[in-house]
């Protein structure tokens, strides 16, 4: 089903990957905007920029949660002219 029409397929995207997109995506904006709900979410949810180990509820954080490691490991600092990173 999720091949491509050429295939014999009915180029249905994987919902599964689509999904992990949207959520690696929350995660990054999550992680780096400095929106106030943005904000609001690393102080609930993290401790010295690690995802807390206590029981937290929230279906949102559930979901991301695990890609915090990821957006971390793949990820750099850019230095620019000492002003800002």
């Amino acid at each position: 089903m999720c091949k491509d029409k050429e295939e014999g397929g009915l180029a249905v995207r994987d919902l599964a990957l689509v999904n992990n997109a949207a959520k690696l995506h929350i995660c990054w904006k999550f992680l780096t905007s400095s929106d106030s709900w943005a904000v609001m979410c690393r102080a609930r949810f993290l401790r010295n920029g690690k995802p807390r180990t206590s029981h937290l509820s929230s279906s949102i954080w559930l979901g991301i949660k695990k890609f915090v490691q990821v957006v971390y490991d793949n990820s750099t600092w850019l230095i620019g002219q000492g002003d800002c990173v």
